[in-house]
């Protein structure tokens, strides 16, 4: 029961984009500043675990991106920037420790075997040890929730997982040909928000992702609802967007491989 209350909590502060303590150390939110780069980092904290290699799997999270970043520096497989230290970093901005203090806040020790034993980190002068599967199990759900991240099932069947996959390559390939701009993008948001540009680089990553789903929503509910309205179009299985407030059911079993991660992860870049 305490648990569950303590989980309702965390809801509760996620909701409302307040700080929550984790661990002993306090994790906010990130801001719309880190957004760009966020969006080029955040798939690493979403890699299924059943994704890996097989001799990755029987790890916790941290310890098996440590190990996998380790094994491809000495098989001189290190073509993209190392998941561990974006890990790392993402903490480090959840913590915000200010980009001077990064380096020396948070210190690795390692177990005879060379996996993690156990973090320390000093945030606002109190220095807090983790373990490893601490992190993964405590902090990096807290994390992916603040900044609207979905963790996979990892429970979930391999065929499914699989067939989610696909299903989303192959709708990836027939995507329309749009650049990517956050900037257009803020400005879209700000204007259909009724405020200034400015004003939305104060906002929290989570609150603008939920204001951007919920125009995105409003748009096909209205564009669809007109259509069916119009007696012109009918819907086998009726309106494909039924509510303005609501998403319809849909199938989220899908997870990146790790090959797509890496091809998005490739071009990300880390502010110092």
């Amino acid at each position: 029961m305490e648990k569950n209350l303590h989980q309702k909590e965390i809801s509760v502060k996620i909701r409302k984009d307040e700080p929550i303590e984790v661990c002993g150390l306090t994790l906010y939110p990130l801001t719309m500043e880190h957004y760009e780069e966020f969006m080029n980092m955040k798939n690493v904290l979403s890699i299924r675990l059943s994704a890996l290699p097989v001799q990755y799997m029987a790890y916790d999270y941290l310890n098996a991106i440590f190990r996998m970043d380790i094994d491809n520096r000495i098989n001189k497989k290190d073509k993209h920037d190392s998941l561990f230290s974006t890990v790392l970093y993402l903490f480090e901005l959840a913590l915000r420790i200010a980009p001077e203090q990064m380096e020396k806040s948070i210190k690795i020790y390692l177990t005879k075997d060379h996996l993690i034993d156990q973090i320390s980190v000093m945030q606002n002068g109190k220095l807090v040890f983790l373990k490893s599967n601490e992190f993964s199990k405590k902090i990096r759900p807290v994390i992916a929730s603040q900044n609207c991240v979905e963790l996979p099932d990892e429970s979930a069947n391999k065929d499914l997982i699989e067939a989610g996959i696909q299903k989303r390559e192959f709708y990836s390939q027939n995507e329309p040909d749009i650049v990517f701009d956050v900037e257009k993008m803020v400005s879209s948001v700000a204007y259909l928000s009724h405020v200034r540009e400015k004003e939305i680089y104060e906002w929290t990553i989570r609150e603008f992702e939920n204001r951007k789903q919920a125009i995105d929503r409003d748009k096909h509910y209205t564009m669809y609802s007109q259509a069916e309205m119009s007696g012109f179009v009918k819907f086998k299985k009726g309106n494909p967007f039924p509510s303005w407030c609501f998403d319809k059911k849909s199938d989220k079993i899908g997870a990146m491989s790790l090959d797509e991660v890496q091809k998005t992860f490739g071009n990300t870049t880390q502010k110092s």
